[in-house]
């Protein structure tokens, strides 16, 4: 179960989340989500790596990344911002990947970490006490966060990765609609793998096209894949 308190929607969103302990099924936004923890913890899944974070750690979920997240009894301050303001102030911000490393080998690392740490302490405070004109600085608190994050932990990926993600991202939004709208039915991954033309195996070895990797394995091995794992199987 999950609560939020008190959500500031400007042209941002930011919480306090309390969650009894929940997991979150794979999915992704446009948003850049960053993650605080007060107490508790989480663990975020990507595409190829976990991070569990703690007490006074965050986590940056970038734009378009799939992820899911397992969480224990935990409470965290929430950032969500839209890739739209984003793209206000750094038009190119798609090819850009946003990073931190929560154990930095060094004390100009540690420094630049603390102070972000600080700026969501703050943003917080001014979130919860709610002063007069509080959303001035609110607001001048949230660009220097994003100021630090584009000039200390940005790293330009190119446009091919971008072009990667996006393509990847529209054939997984073309299978989430397929299963919407055939939810009454028991849909089998091999099913749907064979409406779209995908493999799960094949994708992870970076054959993306499922045609030609069939053709290749055929004539390397004699044998479609299935026929090759049945093969083995029966070997005593």
């Amino acid at each position: 179960m999950r609560s939020y308190r008190g959500i500031l929607i400007i042209e941002v969103r930011f919480y306090l989340s309390e969650d009894m302990g929940s997991y979150v099924t794979p999915h992704w936004h446009d948003d850049l989500e960053i993650v605080y923890v007060l107490e508790g913890s989480i663990t975020v899944t990507f595409e190829q790596q976990r991070k569990t974070i703690t007490a006074d750690e965050f986590i940056i979920v970038n734009s378009r990344i799939v992820h899911s997240v397992l969480a224990t009894k935990n409470k965290a301050f929430v950032l969500q911002v839209p890739l739209e303001v984003l793209k206000k102030y750094v038009p190119d911000v798609e090819q850009y990947c946003f990073d931190v490393n929560m154990n930095p080998g060094n004390a100009i690392e540690e420094t630049k970490l603390e102070k972000i740490k600080k700026i969501f302490r703050d943003m917080y405070v001014i979130y919860d006490v709610r002063p007069e004109g509080y959303l001035l600085k609110f607001n001048s608190l949230l660009y220097d966060l994003l100021f630090t994050l584009v000039h200390s932990y940005a790293a330009q990926t190119g446009g091919s990765h971008a072009d990667k993600s996006e393509r990847y991202l529209e054939k997984l939004s073309e299978i989430i609609v397929y299963l919407k709208e055939n939810h009454e039915k028991k849909c089998s991954v091999g099913e749907v793998a064979k409406r779209f033309g995908y493999n799960e195996i094949f994708d992870r070895h970076g054959c993306t096209n499922y045609r030609v990797a069939m053709r290749v394995f055929k004539e390397k091995y004699g044998c479609t894949p299935k026929e090759k794992r049945d093969s083995l199987r029966t070997v005593p």
